[in-house]
Order: structure tokens, then C-alpha cells, then sequence
């Protein structure tokens, strides 16, 4: 389930090629802190 998400994710990244580096780094620490919050539940 975990790998499905991710993958949709970086689909969905990757249709937003205009990005800054600074913006794809802030989104992949909301997706760690996601990660740790989904394992304590």
C-alpha cells in the first residue's frame, strides 16, 4: 500500500515539472513526517 502511494505520488510530481529544488524538498519532509505519523497508528 505504502509503495502504491509513493509511486503516485512521484506520477504526480513528476506532471509538475516546474518546480523549484527548494519546493521538492520541503514536500519530501511532509512525506517523512507522514511516513512516521502512519506507523504509529
Amino acid at each position: 500500500n505504502r509503495e502504491s502511494q509513493r509511486k503516485g505520488k512521484k506520477e504526480q510530481r513528476r506532471g509538475r515539472e516546474e518546480k523549484t529544488q527548494e519546493e521538492e524538498e520541503e514536500e519530501e519532509e511532509e512525506e517523512e513526517e507522514e511516513e512516521e505519523f502512519g506507523e504509529k497508528n
